[in-house]
């Protein structure tokens, strides 16, 4: 059996760093015995990291659609509140307009309007705000008003907004080190041709020995090769597709915070565009 050919100039990155690691899980015995095909695969497996990394980031637009659906949860979970308890204010039983009285004062001690601050600063009131709450009056009047689970609602809602955030933070540190996915395909596509090429000659000089590993092979190449054609094959069909005319539902909804460190505007829509630098996970 011989090695197959690899068409890599159908793969897009992610599928090159996907077949560099089916490879290299597949040459790892022989490597440790050849130190020409360990640096070949040493190599390859470099670039195919920075893909990795570079794909994660690429997606970090989704990372900050879902921060932005976070957000806005918290927003009108506090809004809710804000209402029910201004309301509550003008309540025929003395006791409960009493109470409401009480939280609303709280509640305009942090803001009545901080979905307009930044991430950061609507983290600090909100949480400031709920720290109030826990005052055995204002516990009172939460129980009495019936808002617990409103509060509670609040409280988990900022629990999710902040893991959410700080991992879209965590996601972008290291951004600046990293070179752009687009960069490194003809790189690897590269690499792939000339780890291709030295197995083959191995193969001719051993064909008993490499028979095993290059049928392994030959059916990684088959697999990522199929799939490459059909991911190809759907994009051409889908841009002979007739275009949709758009309507406000369908435009993208800005969101009017930063949080210092990221985009200013954040899509919280689902179909959101792809940062400066990256490309859309189609093409990668």
């Amino acid at each position: 059996m011989s090695l197959k050919s690899i068409p890599v100039y159908l793969f897009n990155a992610g599928e090159c760093a996907e077949c560099s690691a089916d490879f290299s899980t597949v040459l790892f015995p022989f490597a440790t015995e050849d130190p020409t095909l360990k640096k070949l695969l040493d190599d390859t497996e470099a670039i195919a990291a920075q893909i990795r990394t570079g794909l994660g980031i690429g997606r970090s637009n989704k990372l900050t659609a879902y921060v932005g659906e976070k957000d806005s949860l918290r927003d009108h979970i506090h809004g809710e509140l804000i209402k029910f308890v201004r309301g509550e204010q003008s309540h025929r039983i003395k006791e409960k307009a009493a109470a409401a009285q009480l939280l609303y004062g709280i509640i305009r001690q942090f803001g009545t309007k901080i979905s307009v601050d930044s991430y950061a600063v609507e983290s600090t009131k909100i949480r400031g705000l709920l720290a109030e709450f826990n005052r055995d009056d204002a516990k009172a009047a939460i129980e009495l008003l019936d808002i617990g689970p409103t509060v509670e609602e609040l409280r988990l809602a900022e629990l999710e907004f902040d893991a959410a955030h700080l991992e879209l933070i965590n996601s972008r540190a290291n951004v600046g080190s990293i070179p752009k996915v687009s960069q490194l395909l003809n790189p690897i596509r590269r690499r792939l041709n000339i780890v291709v090429g030295y197995i083959a000659g191995c193969e001719t000089a051993f064909p008993d020995r490499w028979e095993a590993p290059v049928a392994d092979l030959n059916r990684i190449i088959t697999e990522l090769s199929a799939r490459a054609r059909a991911r190809q094959t759907r994009a051409k069909e889908e841009e002979t597709e007739p275009p949709v005319t758009d309507t406000a539902a369908d435009n993208p909804v800005s969101h009017p915070k930063t949080d210092g460190t990221t985009d200013a505007i954040v899509v919280v829509n689902e179909d959101v565009s792809h940062p400066a630098g990256n490309i859309p996970d189609e093409d990668l």
